[in-house]
């Protein structure tokens, strides 16, 4: 898979109490596998930009997830019950000055996949918003692609009271990009056709519907060779029955990597060890 050669940040709205999953924890704080959505969505952004700087959103009291990636900054809305917006506008400060764009997703979206999400950069409109409409053909604010030139425009809307997300997209003339575009990439074809990556997940059934869908790995352990369905490494290294992963070498698309359990796995990514 390709990495995105653009000058991209991202950042991840991570509100909600959770109160629709039965738990009195924190959405963000949920489990998925050795990860929480929180830090699993973290980890998905710094895959999908390959590099740039993460914001992590969240509210006054609620604390962010330990298993966020390394480097990943947290930001604390100045008040609680801000809304996303108000996650989304501190991103964009942030990042004004640093990157070009700042890509937005939410933490309940667990199989957002990096290469729908490279390939929104891809098709962002210059100095503008783009978005994934729902299927009915709504403006969806997450994910979204936002230009940094853009952080005064949105900040001064929030000065004047504005805290719905799709509203300031709709004055600051946010664009579409056509899910059958995205759908039929070609890469797209082989990870998701479908596009269950912007799977919303709120309560149980459709939390269910994410975990019927977790994502198939091709795996290779010396000469054996066989797949998986898991969220992250260390729900594979579980498995495939390896005692010491850490003492493990790990690759995923030929790329070594360093040891982490809540390291994402996505649909079709190759897991070699040994």
């Amino acid at each position: 898979m390709s990495e995105v050669a653009a000058s991209v940040a991202g950042a991840v709205i991570g509100g909600g109490q959770g109160t629709r999953m039965d738990t009195s924890d924190p959405k963000p704080m949920l489990s998925l596998g050795d990860a929480s959505f929180g830090g699993r969505a973290a980890w998905t952004l710094s895959r999908a930009i390959g590099g740039g700087p993460v914001f992590y959103s969240t509210a006054p009291g609620i604390e962010a997830p330990l298993d966020l990636p390394e480097g990943v900054q947290t930001v604390v809305d100045p008040a609680e019950d801000s809304g996303p917006l108000t996650g989304l506008l501190e991103g964009l400060l942030r990042a004004r000055g640093e990157t070009d764009l700042l890509l937005v997703i939410p933490c309940d979206m667990p199989l957002l996949h990096p290469t729908l999400l490279r390939r929104l950069i891809e098709r962002s409109e210059p100095g503008g918003i783009s978005f994934i409409p729902t299927e009915d053909g709504s403006t969806s604010p997450f994910p979204s692609v936002w230009s940094t030139l853009l952080a005064d425009d949105l900040l001064n809307l929030h000065l004047r009271g504005e805290r719905s997300p799709r509203a300031a997209m709709s004055e600051l003339g946010a664009v579409a990009v056509a899910r059958d575009v995205l759908s039929s990439d070609a890469e797209m074809m082989l990870v998701d056709p479908e596009l269950v990556s912007l799977l919303d997940v709120n309560d149980q059934s459709t939390l269910e519907v994410a975990e019927a869908n977790r994502p198939r790995v091709r795996t290779r352990v010396g000469d054996r060779r066989g797949t998986a369905r898991e969220w992250n490494l260390g729900g594979l290294a579980t498995a495939l029955g390896v005692a010491d992963a850490a003492g493990m070498n790990w690759v995923i698309n030929g790329r070594p990597i360093a040891w982490n359990a809540a390291t994402p796995l996505f649909e079709r990514d190759a897991v070699s060890l040994n």
